[in-house]
Order: C-alpha cells, then sequence, then structure tokens
C-alpha cells in the first residue's frame, strides 16, 4: 500500500482525538477481476493459498475498483450515524480521486444479512468468498457500480444528510452560537516529516 493506491481518513472531536477511521484500497484489475484476485486481496499475493468463490458477483468486479476497509468508531461515539457517513465520505474522495468502475467490501453473512449494506450505501449483495483455515468463511460481497456510487451519494446528500441537519436545527442541537463553518486544524497523529499523500525514496 502507497498514496498511489490507497488512504485513510480520521475524525477528530474538539479535543484533537481521534475518533473514527476508515480506509480504502485501490485495485488496477483491468482485464481481471475480483473472483480472479481475492486470493491477492486477502494474503497480499496469490500463492495458490485455500480461496472458495461462489459469489456472482465477484465475476463482474473489473477494472479500477475501491476495495472499502474496516471502520472504527470509538465506542463512546457509536449511535451516532458516523458509520452511516463515514464510507460514504470515503467513496466520495475515491471517486473524485480515482478513476473507479466498482466499489466493493467484504462483510460477514450475520453483517450482511442484517442489513448493513445498505447502510453502507451498497446496493448488491453476493455470496460467498471464503478462505479455509481462516476465521473468514462465508463473507459476502457488498458492491456497487461507479454510477450506482454517484447515485447513492447524491441521494445521501439531498435526502438524509439534509433531513438530519435540519432536524438538527430544529431540535436546538444546534446552537445559534454554532458555526458549521470553522476551520477544521488537524491535530498531527503521524511521525515528524510523515503526511498522508506523501512519499519517499530514500
Amino acid at each position: 500500500m502507497n498514496p498511489q493506491n490507497s488512504f485513510w481518513i480520521s475524525g477528530e472531536n474538539e479535543q484533537g482525538e481521534i475518533v473514527v477511521t476508515s480506509g480504502g484500497r485501490i485495485f488496477d484489475w483491468t482485464g481481471s477481476t475480483l473472483a480472479k484476485q481475492a486470493r491477492t486481496v486477502f494474503y497480499g499475493e496469490d500463492r495458490g493459498q485455500p480461496c472458495t468463490v461462489t459469489a456472482g458477483g465477484a465475476r463482474q468486479i473489473s477494472g479500477m475498483v475501491l476495495c472499502g476497509g474496516g471502520t472504527w468508531v470509538r465506542p463512546d461515539y457509536r449511535r451516532q450515524h458516523l458509520s452511516r457517513l463515514i464510507p460514504r465520505i470515503c467513496k466520495a474522495y475515491a471517486v473524485g480521486r480515482w478513476p473507479i468502475d466498482w466499489n466493493f467490501a467484504f462483510l460477514t453473512r450475520r453483517h450482511a444479512e442484517a442489513g448493513m449494506p445498505a447502510s453502507y450505501g451498497h446496493r448488491h449483495v453476493s455470496f460467498s468468498i471464503s478462505y479455509p483455515g481462516t476465521p473468514w468463511n462465508d463473507l459476502a460481497v457488498v458492491y456497487s457500480s461507479v454510477e450506482e456510487v454517484y447515485d447513492e451519494l447524491t441521494n445521501f446528500l439531498s435526502n438524509e444528510l439534509s433531513a438530519e441537519a435540519s432536524s438538527q436545527f430544529v431540535d436546538g442541537s444546534i446552537g445559534a452560537g454554532d458555526r458549521a463553518d470553522l476551520e477544521h486544524m488537524v491535530t498531527n497523529t503521524s511521525s515528524e516529516g510523515v503526511f498522508q499523500g506523501s512519499s519517499s525514496l530514500s
């Protein structure tokens, strides 16, 4: 992973503490598919490791592909809809930076059947990809084409997000003295000289 094929984001509270993180990895699968690259995604390289792919959707996912990473929310910030917002920020960033064709992520069957794909903004669910000998068996592939990503982001911004913002003003959660346009000063969380998006060849 490097700044040319991956990214991460963090959300901080007013004290500069990281309370949510997420990230993504870009794969150039021109002429290939997730079904053929499933070992590389999981193991980092294909050496014939145990892997079973029965998900039909894995055969569709090809070209420039965004693989969504896990989103972490600090326990005291959970149940505040960050898990709905952050994956969409990741997708918006990725499609703005790379010529993405598809976006996918892995979910356990339990989470997939509990409705999480729609919560994350995915329209399709396909079963399954398994990695025998690991805890990751019967994983669902949740995925969207880039056109569906744009449609879903448009709907989220114009309907869900605007409705949530309006309700905050109505119920008084945001006071008259609060500003939504405050400049955000990022707290440095990396070692000196290390910045997201920079690399050194020395």
